[in-house]
């Protein structure tokens, strides 16, 4: 019932701006094996991130961009992101004490079998810089080597 409400809601705005918009979209998820996901502003520059390491690198990186968090699209992230060999999760937002930051863990709740990694961004500043996405994207490709979790943008101490 509520899928049908926003797949309405989605039909409708289209309509009276003439943009259409999906729960969910994605930039080279056709055969990638390593998918970044994130919602916002960061999306357009992981998408850039995602064509130069394809280019310069031969990693097959794709970019997974929510537009919908409530009701969460569980059915169109698990379809998504099957199959994939590694997924990492950018969130705007940390949470103490928590196993995993808001948006991950609404990712992990919806598919099984994916290894997953977190980056935590915008907290202090804006998006992250084109070099800290590709690093996160790197980090992504080392399996089991790459850190688990990220801080972009972030400096803990002063040198």
């Amino acid at each position: 019932m509520i899928d049908e409400l926003m797949v309405s809601a989605m039909r409708d705005f289209a309509t009276l701006t003439g943009r259409a918009y999906s729960a969910i979209s994605g930039s080279h998820l056709d055969d990638a094996g390593f998918v970044v996901v994130a919602q916002g502003s960061v999306v357009d520059d992981l998408e850039a991130a995602a064509s130069y390491l394809r280019e310069t690198d031969g990693l097959r990186v794709g970019v997974l961009n929510l537009r919908q968090f409530r009701p969460f699209p569980a059915e169109a992230v698990t379809k998504a992101l099957r199959g994939q060999r590694g997924v990492t999760v950018l969130d705007r937002a940390d949470a103490p004490f928590a196993q995993d930051p808001p948006l991950l863990r609404e990712v992990r709740g919806a598919c099984e079998g994916v290894r997953f990694h977190s980056a935590i961004y915008g907290i202090g500043r804006g998006n992250p810089s084109m070099a800290e996405l590709i690093a996160t994207n790197r980090n992504l490709t080392q399996g089991d080597a790459g850190r688990k979790r990220i801080y972009l943008g972030v400096r803990f101490s002063d040198p």
